[in-house]
């Protein structure tokens, strides 16, 4: 869970059984290391990045965890 904030969606996919990773800036830096996954949730997070180069860089930083053919899902309202 790329950008888990609190914990609510890492929590709710741990106790459906799901083996889950988080990490947030804020509130967990410390969650994700030199790890690659087969999928990254990334749920909410680019809505509420300031500037362009830091919604860049935080794909480039998605994409670096994922190994080839696997998956990125997130849901973002960009107003």
């Amino acid at each position: 869970d790329y950008g888990c904030g609190r914990g609510f969606d890492y929590s709710f996919l741990g106790n459906l059984g799901y083996s889950v990773d988080s990490y947030d800036p804020y509130w967990k830096p410390d969650g994700i290391g030199k790890v690659e996954y087969n999928t990254v949730f990334c749920n909410y997070v680019l809505n509420v990045i300031k500037t362009d180069d830091e919604i860049a860089s935080v794909i480039k930083n998605v994409q670096n965890l994922l190994t080839k053919g696997s998956l990125t899902f997130g849901k973002n309202f960009l107003w």
